[in-house]
């Protein structure tokens, strides 16, 4: 019998837009702040497995974003931990898998989460407006032979 094969990791963010590296801090701090709440949204609606989830959000997204295992079991686990969700074994097709639906206590605290993501974007959003229009002054400015 030979070595076992080892796979190669799956990248950390999944698919991302291009021109857009899933390893910069920007994008690192979106994923970080919205994947839970993508993944509390879709369990406010039906139960579901991670795979699901996973391909829920790159439908929500517009195609432009999939996250990775690597990145949304993690949340996952940590979720469940506190006590928002709840996963369940069951029975599959092929192999068993897990199962979330979102508790009393992840329903009830729902509208807070996703209010105040709302409020921290928005903020996000006028200082990335800043930066971008210093940034296009800058290459107006270079172009100019200044």
């Amino acid at each position: 019998m030979g070595a076992k094969r080892r796979r190669a990791a799956a990248p950390t963010h999944g698919t991302v837009p291009p021109g857009l590296d899933a390893d910069s801090p920007v994008f690192q701090g979106l994923v970080r702040g919205a994947l839970p709440l993508f993944l509390l949204t879709l369990l406010d609606a039906r139960p579901l497995h991670g795979v699901d989830m996973m391909r829920a959000i790159r439908g929500m997204t517009g195609g432009s974003w999939t996250p990775s295992p690597g990145s949304v079991y993690p949340v996952l686990k940590r979720l469940e931990r506190d006590g928002i969700i709840q996963g369940r074994w069951q029975r599959g097709p092929a192999a068993p898998r897990r199962v979330y639906r979102l508790t009393a206590t992840g329903r009830a605290g729902l509208p807070d989460r996703q209010h105040r993501l709302l409020v921290e974007l928005l903020a996000a959003r006028e200082v990335i407006d800043v930066h971008v229009a210093a940034l296009r002054g800058m290459e107006r400015g270079a172009g100019d032979g200044a």
